[in-house]
């Protein structure tokens, strides 16, 4: 969910708490919607998600099913094909998402949430922030399929996304944008990368492209309508020469003021 921070660096704490060392990994192989696995000290890896890598047993079955309870999502750990861990996950929502979402509302955007994660924790996150509609347990395939299905129905799609599950859904929408701090996969599909990864950067930018489209328009404006009214005029003979060149100076000169106007534009930090 495009909407949350991102939980690797809480990951990351945990391990340095732990005492543990960060060891690289090779040949890393990513399977989308699935997990990740690779080779860590010369012994094959595996971390996803429980439908992938299935339920552990003993104590550690214990510990998902309490996860599960608390509305987390579970990933499980295997190293050389034995079950060593499970880890819950929570996320936690931006505080300027709740604004973000009432401004995309504001400008009749509807947000959608579209994710991966379980029901119950995307209905929490959908409810803390506002909205009414959202997709859980979606598969990166399932993703593509309500993006399309939108499409079809003839509608307009701006798809936020920052992981490999995403890139599929944003190559296909009409607006694609990526979080900055997200996966190279979903920057290349994505027509917008923003440097800032919040909700925040990316309603500034619908805001910018939506104050650019009206001063292009008034721009278009003024030129058609200045032609139309001028070219009759000077035919006719009913024009100076004179007049007409200054007329013309001042045309240029109100498209570039009026363009410039743009700098003003202010994103909301």
């Amino acid at each position: 969910m495009a909407l949350l921070k991102s939980t690797q660096w809480g990951l990351l704490r945990k391990v340095e708490e732990l005492g543990i060392a960060i060891t690289p990994a090779s040949n890393v192989q990513t399977f989308a919607g699935r997990g990740v696995q690779g080779d860590v000290a010369a012994e094959p890896c595996s971390i996803g998600s429980m439908h992938w890598l299935g339920l552990p047993a003993g104590d550690l079955q214990v510990s998902a099913q309490e996860f599960v309870a608390q509305d987390l999502s579970v990933v499980v750990v295997y190293q050389d094909a034995i079950v060593v861990g499970v880890i819950g996950l929570s996320d936690q929502v931006d505080p300027d998402v709740v604004s973000s979402v009432a401004q995309l509302k504001q400008m009749h955007i509807n947000p959608i949430i579209i994710s991966g994660d379980s029901r119950h924790n995307v209905e929490r996150v959908a409810n803390s922030v506002g909205i009414e509609k959202f997709y859980a347990e979606v598969s990166p395939e399932q993703k593509l399929q309500l993006v399309n299905a939108a499409i079809n129905a003839e509608e307009y799609v701006a798809m936020v996304g920052d992981g490999v599950n995403d890139a599929a859904a944003l190559a296909a929408a009409h607006l694609s944008i990526a979080m900055g701090d997200g996966t190279d996969v979903a920057a290349s599909a994505a027509d917008i990368v923003l440097l800032r990864s919040n909700m925040q950067a990316a309603v500034d930018a619908i805001r910018l492209s939506r104050a650019t489209m009206r001063t292009i328009k008034a721009n278009l404006v003024w030129a058609f309508g200045y032609n139309v009214a001028a070219i009759p005029l000077a035919m006719l003979g009913l024009l100076n020469p004179m007049l007409a060149a200054g007329a013309m100076a001042f045309s240029s000169v109100f498209v570039v003021t009026n363009s410039l106007r743009l700098r003003r534009f202010s994103p909301v930090t």
